[in-house]
């Protein structure tokens, strides 16, 4: 689930397409496959990140540089039993952080 905004800027062949989302997974999970294999039922999970496409348009080709950045936030998790080898383990996924980074390029041509 998420919502986004965008707002396109055009001058003569340059477009540029910026973007600003907003993301929130429903019932993330984490499967463990060890022993009884429980699942892990993960914390508020959200994220937010921005595009920054620009695209060059010449004769039949468009050229494309992006940005890209994205922000998520893993609540902590519940505690699950885990039993292995006869023993039981008190799991959990602690919280995270994650931000990610891209830099792209890529050529399209027109047919």
């Amino acid at each position: 689930m998420g919502a986004n905004a965008f707002y396109p800027f055009k001058y003569k062949n340059i477009l540029f397409f910026p973007k600003i989302y907003w993301n929130m997974a429903l019932n993330p999970q984490l499967k463990v496959y060890l022993g009884n294999e429980p699942t892990i039922n993960l914390g508020f999970t959200r994220g937010y990140g921005v595009l920054l496409p620009l695209y060059f348009h010449y004769k039949r080709f468009i050229f494309s540089l992006f940005y890209r950045y994205n922000h998520w936030h893993i609540s902590k998790s519940e505690n699950v039993n885990l039993y292995l080898n006869g023993n039981i383990y008190q799991i959990y996924e602690p919280e995270s952080i994650t931000d990610n980074q891209y830099l792209g390029i890529g050529v399209l041509i027109r047919f």
